[in-house]
């Protein structure tokens, strides 16, 4: 039996640590469905609806909307959240696309092509259930291609 200690691959070990772009790659679509489902349970920072009932029930005004926005670009870069980026990217498109479809109201400063390209990235996600996706869908049909 060998008894001198293991030495790892640091690098390796590294990767799965650190807060890349592709760290949701490390998630599998199961996961990160039940991640988002769950997220969408939780209450928005700043208001007493959930994420779900914000985004697809009707109870999101645009300042709550807003807020569901700021989160998600915040736990996105915030390593500590907990929170995969694509989960993230989600609920980003998702409160900007729910702005643009149920109040004519625009949350951010990306151009028609740019949105166009996210919404299509998130529509195309196995894991995003209804009535998400149906939200995200109609937010990309109201875009001039």
């Amino acid at each position: 039996m060998n008894k001198e200690p293991q030495r790892s691959n640091v690098t390796g070990l590294a990767s799965l640590l650190a807060p890349a772009s592709g760290a949701s790659a490390l998630w599998r679509d199961d996961d990160l469905g039940a991640l988002l489902r769950h997220q969408l349970g939780t209450t928005v920072p700043g208001d007493s609806a959930t994420f779900d009932q914000v985004l697809t029930a009707g109870r999101g005004d645009v300042e709550s909307l807003n807020r569901v926005k700021e989160f998600a670009k915040s736990a996105r870069v915030d390593a500590d959240s907990g929170i995969p980026p694509a989960v993230c990217h989600v609920l980003y498109y998702a409160a900007i696309a729910a702005a643009r479809t149920l109040h004519g109201a625009t949350l951010t400063r990306l151009d028609d092509a740019t949105l166009a390209r996210g919404f299509d990235w998130a529509i195309s996600l196995p894991w995003i259930g209804e009535p998400l996706r149906g939200l995200i869908r109609r937010a990309a049909e109201s875009i001039a291609r």
